[in-house]
């Protein structure tokens, strides 16, 4: 994954965490409603006393809804348990990241605002916001354009990562 694509989706994360909470908790219900209704479907008869050579088209939709509704069940459980993590980290150990989390994330701070309340180094709090969750995630990020990820982990860790080739990430991703 690039480093761009790893800050939009975490960016995304947690601008949507409460609503993904929300979805999260209803997509449960949703993927039991869709295999529910598909246990119930039968074979279709064209003639009474004979053997079906076809069933119901709700067959392989139910399969394909419940297929596509396992996935974003998925990244939606991935996306809301990792950033609830990562904010009660936030919240007890580092409370001017969480300050920042709150006020430009979940309140949806316009951005002067923000600038005007932390400051110069607004920016710096956001970046290290953005790549601890990246981190938390355990996203790997490609060699291409990720320099600035690579040395904020070597400063905060002291190690040298792995680094991913191009053609490594797509059969990672």
């Amino acid at each position: 994954m690039t480093l761009s694509d790893a800050m939009r989706r975490a960016r995304s994360n947690l601008y949507r965490y409460e609503e993904n909470t929300e979805m999260f908790e209803r997509e449960e219900s949703l993927v039991d409603t869709i295999r529910e209704r598909g246990s119930r479907v039968e074979p279709n008869y064209d003639k009474p006393g004979r053997a079906s050579h076809y069933y119901e088209e709700a067959a392989p939709s139910w399969f394909l809804a419940l297929e596509d509704a396992g996935r974003a069940y998925w990244a939606l459980f991935d996306a809301v348990t990792t950033v609830r993590g990562y904010v009660k980290y936030l919240q007890e150990l580092r409370p001017e990241l969480f300050e920042l989390y709150a006020v430009k994330y979940r309140d949806k701070t316009p951005i002067p605002e923000v600038r005007r309340r932390f400051g110069r180094k607004s920016e710096k709090l956001d970046q290290r916001l953005i790549f601890g969750l990246i981190e938390w995630h355990g996203w790997r990020i490609e060699q291409v354009g990720g320099e600035d990820y690579e040395k904020w982990i070597e400063k905060r860790w002291g190690i040298k990562l792995p680094r991913l080739r191009a053609s490594q990430s797509r059969s990672v991703k």
